[in-house]
């Protein structure tokens, strides 16, 4: 059920669907998309203190595979959805330079 349901996202296939799918299991575990973006990996690493907050790469941690999973359903997300205005924004914002920044914000975008 939820393998068809996903498909219907703009950009995910059936594989990235199946990946997914078996790879987050119960999505209803997450009480939020936040969780679910951290868990996966999807979330910049930070070590603050006070009033300074370092932002840093991606933490990484979790799944390769749904990181991966989520990073070609924004390249191949068709024009007009919003990971896809989402990546465009930043990437029109940073520079193409930043076009993996682009994605993987937008990949742990919140929708």
């Amino acid at each position: 059920m939820g393998y068809h349901a996903i498909q219907k996202i703009g950009g995910i296939g059936p594989v990235p669907a199946a990946v997914f799918v078996t790879g987050i299991g119960d999505v209803t575990r997450f009480p939020t998309s936040r969780h679910l973006c951290s868990w996966a990996g999807l979330t910049p690493r930070h070590r603050g203190s006070d009033l300074k907050v370092p932002w840093g790469h991606l933490t990484k941690q979790g799944s390769k595979l749904v990181r991966w999973a989520a990073v070609q359903a924004i390249q191949h997300a068709p024009e007009g959805t919003p990971m896809r205005s989402h990546k465009d924004r930043i990437e029109a914002r940073r520079g193409r330079q930043a076009r993996n920044i682009a994605k993987a914000a937008a990949g742990a975008a919140e929708g």
